[in-house]
């Protein structure tokens, strides 16, 4: 049967179904034009969600470039910013955006490489020729990325807004009304506002924005606010309660970065959708968070999810009992980066057990191991920040019943000196896991070392005393060559393992000359039915 044996609609509703297997999208993709043409609208629905690495970045917003119209031209051309000569693109692309992201490090990535050829040293030295960068460039360009995005997006699901980027000589309310009444049914809304980089113009333009969503937009269920440097307005925190209140089925909330009054704000949000809300996330407050803000997410009906980062106040007594009498089922709780909160986990847990699905905790103790292994008996994922616990803490993960383990460590954990944590988690196991990733903490040095590398004796360890049948393994942790080697004589021994992840390089440096070798022993694991992941290299719970 010929490919071309099946209606067009029929591939289009197959390759729906997996459109987030990227790499079996671009093993299709090259078969011939007909695939190609059903593929590529898929591939680039949310492409910046998939880019790992710095010169990915550039050449995605290469792709974009090439689709600027003669205006957006213009403005790069009166500013002395370059963008790719000659033909236009193949693809429409941008037309496919589903999603809107932050634009900033897009824009920082095609300057840097315009200036630097050496992949090499703009890994190393990243941070240091972004510091150097025109900023007033980098500004344009990201002004202008977003509004080729808003003038060709047709179906925007996720618009991220910064509230910089809101130039009156590329933006007016003109060419907003028209995006919005195309683009009304936006289900996640984010905003990251900065009182250093707004000025009055960009921000009465900004809020003018906001404005027009509240009258068009009533199907958005997220909303994440960024502030920096303590900004307020109370204009704009007035037009985002009218938003919130406008939307039929509102049930996240997440603040980064907010301030007093902002929070004080976020009470009557809260309060206002707490028939609905199943998610409240809350990041790096300045201050202890008032306890009337618990309070009014200790009565929401239906919250489901709960993350507190580098959150100040939970520690509290007060707090502890505000929870006490909740009614909500809680599935998910993520408290990460505040080291008065263990009466807080335990008092959860107690509260919450039965019904948690995934916990991620900062620095457990021993007791708080010992109740999740007694409580939380429909856990399904644990995340834990370790360090300092007693090898005997271990041993209560025996009793758990989870599928994934994701264990990170402050400390390096290189050295022979802690071969005995390896040995006592790997016999720990529960047999229920399928799924275990270790995390150890990032090295000052980019380079190898012995210094930075988990050691020989450590990996042994670890890899000959796990007994479980684990699915997939992630070491996010930097490997040399003879771990590599260590892993491929594991594969061999262990044949039900399925899934790899290593910790991605920065580029090509971490093995230098032996990229090669490197290269053959992953393809000789793949050989074992295995795929091989990529893991970012930074540290997410």
């Amino acid at each position: 049967m010929t490919i071309y044996s099946l209606p067009e609609d029929c591939f289009y509703e197959i390759f729906k179904h997996v459109k987030d297997d990227t790499t079996l999208l671009y093993n299709c993709l090259f078969a011939n034009r007909f695939l190609c043409r059903i593929i590529i609208p898929f591939l680039y629905q949310n492409p910046f969600s998939v880019v790992n690495g710095l010169r990915q970045y550039y050449c995605l917003t290469r792709t974009y470039l090439s689709c600027l119209d003669d205006e957006e031209r213009n403005h790069l051309k009166k500013h002395f910013i370059k963008f790719p000569q000659g033909s236009n693109s193949l693809f429409d692309y941008a037309k496919y955006l589903e999603e809107i992201p932050n634009l900033t490090i897009a824009a920082e990535c095609w300057l840097i490489y315009l200036n630097y050829s050496s992949e090499e040293k703009i890994y190393i030295n990243y941070n240091e020729y972004n510091k150097q960068l025109d900023k007033e460039k980098k500004l344009i360009l990201q002004e202008i990325l977003f509004h080729l995005f808003l003038r060709k997006i047709k179906n925007c699901k996720m618009l991220n807004i910064q509230a910089n980027l809101f130039d009156k000589n590329v933006f007016n309310i003109k060419f907003f009304k028209e995006i919005i009444s195309h683009n009304s049914s936006i289900t996640s809304l984010r905003l990251i506002i900065s009182e250093e980089e707004i000025n009055d113009s960009n921000e009465e333009l900004f809020l003018k924005f906001i404005s027009l969503l509240t009258k068009k937009c009533f199907d958005i269920e997220e909303l994440e606010v960024t502030t920096f440097y303590f900004y307020y307005n109370s204009i704009l925190q007035g037009l985002i309660e009218i938003l919130i209140q406008n939307q039929k089925n509102f049930k996240s909330v997440s603040l980064s970065y907010p301030n007093d009054r902002s929070l004080n704000d976020i009470i009557k949000i809260i309060e206002m959708k707490r028939h609905t809300l199943t998610t409240i996330h809350i990041d790096n407050s300045y201050n202890f968070i008032n306890q009337n803000v618990f309070k009014a997410i200790a009565n929401c009906e239906k919250v489901e999810k709960l993350e507190f980062i580098n959150v100040k106040g939970l520690g509290l007594l007060k707090t502890r009992e505000i929870f006490c009498n909740s009614t909500f089922e809680l599935k998910e709780f993520i408290n990460l980066y505040d080291r008065l909160t263990p009466f807080f986990h335990i008092r959860l847990i107690r509260k919450f057990g039965h019904s948690l699905n995934r916990l991620s905790l900062y620095k457990v103790t021993q007791l708080t191991i010992r109740q999740i292994s007694e409580l939380c008996l429909n856990l399904k994922i644990l995340q834990i920040v370790c360090k300092d616990i007693n090898l005997s803490a271990y041993q209560y993960f025996r009793n758990m019943k989870i599928q994934q383990l994701i264990i990170y460590s402050e400390e390096h954990l290189l050295s022979n000196y802690y071969s005995n944590i390896f040995k006592s988690i790997a016999e720990n196991l529960p047999d229920s896991l399928t799924t275990f990733t270790i995390y150890i903490k990032d090295p000052n040095s980019i380079f190898l070392s012995e210094n930075n590398c988990i050691s020989f004796d450590n990996l042994e360890m670890f890899l000959n005393h796990y007994k479980v049948g684990l699915y997939t393994l992630n070491c996010n942790f930097n490997l040399r060559i003879e771990n590599i080697e260590q892993i491929l004589d594991h594969v061999k021994k262990r044949k039900n393992l399925r899934y790899l992840g290593i910790r991605s390089p920065p580029g090509y440096l971490w093995f230098n000359n032996d990229r090669v070798r490197v290269k053959q022993l992953l393809n000789e694991i793949r050989e074992y039915d295995i795929e091989i992941n990529t893991i970012k290299n930074h540290f997410s719970l």
